[in-house]
């Protein structure tokens, strides 16, 4: 009797979105494939795994490196699938064991080349001496731009999940590159009464934003949408469940948690999305057929999603069919390129804008988005046949992430 694949897998715990796409990742190959499923995660990675992965999936914490010292015994795993988790993809490597690594945010990697040269020759320095400790602890010492550079080169497949303005990186990772559509589980789309309003916090946990941050940015966001809440609307509010007694202390009404598969049943139901600027967050509005609205960003990363987005058109059409209201964009701020600092002046003004300043830019930003959410509500076909449409028309150049994985588990 042919024996289960067996498969140790992680996700990098920043916010939601490594792990989400690995548990859909997973979730296509226990359909298809009989097998047995470690995981080894984190933070934010852990606590999403607990609610969405697969029964048969096996989860244990690994907030250290005790795992990796025990690397030399291997377990008969047959693949590793990490995304973006360089400790995993390191106890791959280290055991020889084939590696699928998949990153959804390549483009973001700062990758100097004095810093390329030194990771390689680490990577070549352990091929002839196998000194494990030498190579985990060179590794651990690395920021986490150079983590992801060591897991693209110690892999044995690099999936790279598309993104519009996005280069493949080429010149770096030359042929180990396989590009992808949006991983994002799409079994879920029905055919439903569309009746609610879905606002999202979903990727609130991250290591960029502390709780004061998260305090003052729900509290921000609920006085930005008071015409929105005043008007009786069928509201769902949905946030990690780590902040959900907080939550539901500052936001009125329905505060929920939703596990991944409830988010996308609730999507379904939606007549629209109103959510920070999340990549994932893009792609399943658009395949599930609903309206998104931007939030103003809750972190820099924000930003950078929503510029590149801009790329796929002329930028007036694009502000039309994706409004925003994005502090970057209304406001001059000192430090665009340095995340923490970003983040800091970003609170700054919702701060600000709370105890009463800057009311004039205030109010601008809530009749944009207020009037943005009315234009839905009113005619919501309209904007997200535009969206939907852009986004589809981008995706049909690649591959699916189906269409990959099963060609590297065929073979």
């Amino acid at each position: 009797m042919k024996r289960k694949i067996r498969i140790l897998c992680g996700a990098e715990p920043f916010a939601y979105g490594p792990c989400s796409k690995l548990v859909t990742v997973i979730n296509y190959i226990v359909k298809k494939y009989d097998c047995e499923i470690f995981f080894r995660g984190e933070g934010s990675s852990l606590q999403y795994a607990l609610e969405n992965m697969p029964k048969c999936t096996e989860i244990k914490k690994s907030s250290n490196l005790d795992f990796l010292k025990d690397s030399k015994k291997g377990n008969g795993y047959d693949f590793i699938i990490s995304v973006m988790d360089w400790k995993v993809t390191t106890y791959g490597y280290l055991n020889n064991i084939p590696i699928i690594f998949i990153d959804s945010l390549f483009w973001v990697w700062q990758w100097s080349r004095q810093d390329v040269q030194e990771v390689d020759q680490m990577l070549a320095v352990f091929k002839e001496d196998k000194n494990y400790n030498h190579l985990i602890e060179f590794l651990k010492g690395l920021p986490n731009h150079m983590q992801i550079y060591a897991s693209h080169q110690m892999s044995t497949y690099s999936i790279l999940q598309q993104y519009p303005g996005a280069s493949n990186r080429k010149e770096i990772l030359n042929s180990k590159v396989i590009p992808v559509g949006p991983i994002i589980e799409e079994r879920n789309i029905k055919s439903l009464e569309r009746n609610k309003i879905l606002i999202s916090f979903s990727g609130t946990k991250n290591p960029l934003v502390n709780k004061e941050n998260i305090i003052t940015y729900l509290t921000f966001v609920k006085k930005l949408l008071e015409p929105i809440i005043n008007s009786k609307n069928n509201i769902i509010w949905t946030i990690n469940s780590e902040y959900l007694d907080l939550a539901q202390t500052i936001l009125p009404g329905n505060v929920r948690s939703l596990t991944h598969v409830e988010f996308l049943n609730m999507l379904n139901e939606s007549i629209v999305l109103i959510a920070p600027v999340g990549i994932t967050t893009l792609y399943e509005a658009a395949k599930y057929e609903t309206p998104l609205i931007f939030l103003p960003e809750q972190h820099d990363g924000h930003i950078k999603n929503y510029n590149r987005l801009m790329k796929l058109n002329e930028i007036e059409y694009m502000k039309k069919i994706f409004p925003e209201t994005l502090i970057n964009n209304h406001f001059k701020l000192k430090s665009p390129k340095d995340p923490l600092e970003n983040v800091k002046e970003i609170y700054d003004i919702y701060n600000k804008m709370l105890s009463g300043q800057l009311t004039e830019e205030y109010h601008s930003l809530q009749i944009n988005i207020c009037q943005s959410i009315k234009l839905i509500l009113n005619a919501n076909s309209m904007i997200h046949n535009k969206q939907s449409k852009l986004i589809t028309s981008y995706l049909k150049k690649f591959d699916t992430f189906e269409q990959v994985i099963e060609k590297i588990i065929a073979n």
